[in-house]
């Protein structure tokens, strides 16, 4: 049923959970409200600008007891991660997410979940961030038949070895000028040991090909 306006949940209010506080705050759009924020430490994260009417929590039950409509999960990592989508859409809560790492693995098993349960999951910014790839493999291209993906699907790693290929440079050398540069994270360990782009590759498989991958 569609709704004039909307409960939200943000589950992690690290950086990019704030971000998306201030984005859903900043007036513009009406029709979402932040209700609940989830977050371990929680009186750390306590801000003044976002405490009006917003019950802020370390504990997921908070949220799933109560009368939010769309969960957006916003931590790292498989678990709790996983099972805070799962049981949100269990709830009757329409969930969002960027991890990629619960999608690549899980994303089959919960789409079926959101089905049973007549929600939404929607994870486009699991995969290129600023790009609608993901909505528009699906509805876009659905007519069409896919065989192959080509993409970089890891900035770091594009950066590092273009770097090494073209100036000869040292893998070391190019990781530290892509973590100056803010492509790479403080902990690269992702990037480089290809573990994020084969989550997005499986991501994008699923939903251009639809085939489903074994993350290992």
């Amino acid at each position: 049923v569609k709704k004039s306006n909307y409960k939200v949940a943000l589950l992690g209010f690290g950086t990019v959970g704030s971000a998306v506080a201030r984005i859903l705050s900043d007036g513009s759009r009406k029709h979402l409200r932040v209700t609940h924020v989830c977050n371990r430490n929680i009186e750390q994260k306590r801000v003044e600008w976002l405490s009006e009417g917003v019950t802020w929590t370390d504990d997921i039950e908070v949220v799933l007891e109560s009368d939010v409509d769309i969960v957006i999960g916003l931590i790292g990592g498989e678990e709790p991660a996983t099972d805070w989508i799962r049981r949100s859409l269990r709830e009757g809560k329409s969930v969002v997410t960027a991890n990629k790492q619960v999608i690549a693995r899980y994303g089959a098993e919960l789409e079926v979940v959101a089905q049973e349960e007549k929600q939404w999951l929607r994870y486009e910014a699991a995969v290129a961030g600023g790009i609608p790839v993901i909505q528009g493999l699906r509805d876009g291209l659905s007519g069409d038949r896919l065989f192959r993906i080509l993409g970089i699907l890891n900035g770091t790693c594009n950066y590092i070895l273009t770097r090494m290929e073209s100036e000869q440079v040292s893998f070391e050398k190019a990781l530290g000028e892509a973590q100056e540069l803010g492509y790479a994270e403080a902990d690269p360990t992702a990037d480089i040991d290809g573990s994020d782009a084969q989550a997005k590759l499986a991501i994008l498989t699923a939903a251009g090909l639809g085939e489903s991958v074994i993350v290992d």
